[in-house]
C-alpha cells in the first residue's frame, strides 16, 4: 500500500506538467448490502486521472475504508482503475462509470488472530461533476457506486462519495 501511495504522488507531480491530467480526493461512506459481520464504513480514495476527451476520463486510485464490525480493525484497501463517460458538457456534468480493482481485506479476531483476503472486484458508478467557478480547474465530484468483490465470501458495497477534483488543463 505504501508503494501505491508513493507511485500516486510521483504520478501526481509528473502529471502537473501536462494539460489534461487531474488529481483528487474523494471521502466516502460505504454500506454493506449484507451487513452480517460488518456495518457502515468510512474512508477515502486518492485519484489520478487523464481526460481523454471532454466526455471521457480515465483514472487510477488507491483507497482505504474502515468498517464498524464485530472484528477489530476491519478495513478494506484497494487499487482501482475507472472510466467515466460524461453525458453532457455543462457546468453540472452527469456521468456513468465502470471500474475494476484489486481489494485487500484485513481484520483482527479475538485471541490476536489476524485474517487477510485478496480479491478482484467490479464497480459500476454514476454521479455528477460540478464545476466550481470560484477556483479555476476545481470541481466537486459526487458519486454513487456499487462494488462487488469476490472475497472468500461474496461482498457487495454501496458507497456514496463527495470529493474534490483539480484539473491541470488550461481551459
Amino acid at each position: 500500500m505504501k508503494k501505491s501511495m508513493l507511485l500516486f504522488f510521483i504520478l501526481l507531480l509528473t502529471g502537473a506538467v501536462y494539460a489534461q491530467f487531474y488529481s483528487g480526493i474523494k471521502p466516502q461512506v460505504a454500506f454493506p448490502l449484507k451487513p452480517d459481520e460488518i456495518d457502515t464504513g468510512t474512508g477515502s480514495d486518492l485519484l489520478l486521472g487523464y481526460s481523454v476527451s471532454p466526455k471521457v476520463d480515465l483514472e487510477i486510485g488507491v483507497g482505504k475504508i474502515w468498517f464498524n464490525s464485530l472484528w477489530e480493525s476491519y478495513q478494506l484497501q484497494s487499487v482501482k482503475a475507472n472510466a467515466r463517460y460524461f453525458i453532457t458538457g455543462t457546468s453540472a456534468k452527469p456521468f456513468m462509470g465502470i471500474g475494476a480493482g484489486y481489494f485487500n481485506n484485513k481484520y483482527s479476531a479475538p485471541l490476536n488472530s489476524e485474517f487477510e483476503d485478496n480479491a478482484f472486484g467490479v464497480m459500476p458508478s454514476a454521479g455528477v461533476l460540478f464545476d466550481l467557478n470560484g477556483v479555476k480547474g476545481l470541481s466537486l465530484l459526487t458519486e454513487l457506486s456499487y462494488c462487488h468483490i469476490n472475497l472468500n465470501r461474496q461482498a457487495s458495497l454501496l458507497s456514496v462519495g463527495v470529493g474534490l477534483k483539480y484539473s491541470f488543463r488550461d481551459s
